[in-house]
């Protein structure tokens, strides 16, 4: 279902670059060569990316397959790439621009005059200004600072353009008072700037607005990913309840504990709350989510029915679709039998490993304490059969919430292994749940 193209022998993507575009098989072959090359790490195939980024032609293929080199060579680490990049700052192009200033960023670039060039290109309305203020602020150039804040008179900013700006004025600033202003972003009507709002929050490394981040109304992976980012690991002892907090309530993730937007008074049937599901806009989602949960599974069970069949085609309606489940209990012994059946398939192999709804699915299965518990919870605190660490992470929560107090399964046992997990947040709490528990 999810496989992906075969990769091209590295000699066959050399031979492609090194080709004049009359002799490609098709115009696409120049960025098929340079993103399979990223697969072969050498002097040989930064060479040939180097060489590529040289060739002459105005081509849109020659150009699409340029900013993907830059963005290859960076991710080779090829710092003797800098001179070549840099020289795509002074492109008419504005994406080449952004990628060779995030390129030369991530190559951790010291030179002034180059360094410099990014700067001044923040007072060209053309360019991608956000990508640029981020470049700067990664290098800390904090002699930019200036230039950065005269973008803040600007009228009609762009809501990532200004959070950009306010990030890399308290990444140099250390200014807390501005933090109001990133947490002001995190609810705004746009979903991609709720998201970038995010990204700006970690790059300030401001972990003082984690709880408003874990409330925004947008896709659990962002808000895990700021977790993950800002938490500091090693530093936390004193405060697992505190990351514990954050965790849990991102895997729980309970619409009535977000800070939901563009509320409304109006009355809508279940068959358009249910519609909402299917909204690229988690807001709406989880605010139908928020509604949906106060009718009882009698009245949701038949237009749940009319949605099954999109649902299997749509990752984030699967998502509220196991949270409905969730948040309604009273399903009959009939619905809950279909309910188990359609979230144990969604663990399949068949579906990659890190989907958003592989989390809340485990939460799920475990809180009905079928026979096969131990059997289920072995399996998900296991890292080769469960890859996704929140999903592991899940399953500790399950635990707490509906093993400890019954006392019918060897907990002590089953989480040893999940003490040394390799990810800290679930050997974290696995020894958490130890201490508290069994010593």
């Amino acid at each position: 279902m999810f496989s992906k193209p075969p990769l091209l022998a590295k000699e066959t993507a050399l031979d492609i670059l090194s080709r004049p575009i009359s002799k490609l098989n098709l115009l696409s072959d120049y960025y098929k060569a340079v993103a399979n090359l990223l697969e072969y790490p050498c002097c040989e195939t930064e060479d040939a990316l180097i060489n590529f980024l040289k060739k002459k032609g105005k081509s849109q293929s020659t150009i699409i397959a340029k900013r993907k080199a830059i963005e290859v060579l960076a991710q080779l680490n090829c710092t003797r790439s800098i001179p070549e990049i840099s020289f795509f700052l002074n492109s008419e192009d504005p994406y080449l621009v952004e990628n060779a200033s995030l390129a030369l960023a991530k190559l951790s670039c010291e030179d002034d005059q180059i360094q410099d060039m990014i700067s001044n290109l923040l007072e060209d309305k053309k360019q991608h200004r956000r990508s640029l203020i981020q470049s700067l602020s990664f290098m800390r150039v904090s002699r930019s600072l200036p230039k950065i804040k005269r973008l803040l008179d600007q009228k009609s900013l762009q809501n990532g353009v200004y959070g950009a700006a306010i990030s890399a004025i308290i990444k140099f600033t250390h200014e807390k008072k501005l933090y109001k202003e990133l947490d002001s972003l995190l609810l705004v009507p746009n979903q991609n700037d709720r998201q970038t709002a995010v990204e700006d929050i970690i790059n300030a490394e401001a972990i003082d607005l984690l709880p408003s981040v874990i409330k925004t109304p947008i896709s659990p992976f962002f808000r895990l990913r700021a977790i993950k980012k800002l938490w500091p690991i090693g530093e936390d002892k004193g405060n697992e309840v505190k990351l514990f907090h954050l965790l849990d309530s991102v895997i729980v993730d309970n619409p009535t504990q977000l800070r939901l937007i563009n509320r409304s008074d109006k009355i809508r049937s279940l068959d358009l709350l249910l519609n909402d599901f299917f909204n690229t806009d988690f807001n709406k989602a989880y605010l139908a989510l928020e509604t949906l949960v106060n009718f009882s599974a009698r009245d949701l069970w038949e237009p749940l029915n009319r949605v099954l069949g999109r649902i299997n085609r749509d990752y984030g309606a699967i998502y509220f679709l196991i949270k409905l489940f969730t948040f309604v209990t009273d399903w009959n012994d009939n619905q809950r039998k279909f309910i188990l059946e359609f979230t144990s398939s969604l663990l399949d192999s068949d579906w990659p490993d890190y989907m958003k709804f592989r989390p809340p699915s485990i939460f799920l299965i475990l809180s009905y304490r079928t026979l096969n518990s131990e059997a289920n919870l072995l399996r998900f605190l296991d890292s080769e059969n469960t890859p996704y660490w929140a999903c592991r992470y899940s399953a500790l929560r399950a635990i707490e919430l509906y093993f400890l107090k019954e006392n019918k399964l060897n907990i002590k046992g089953i989480i040893e292994d999940s003490r040394n997990d390799q990810n800290p947040f679930v050997s974290i709490k696995a020894n958490y749940i130890h201490m508290k528990n069994f010593e």
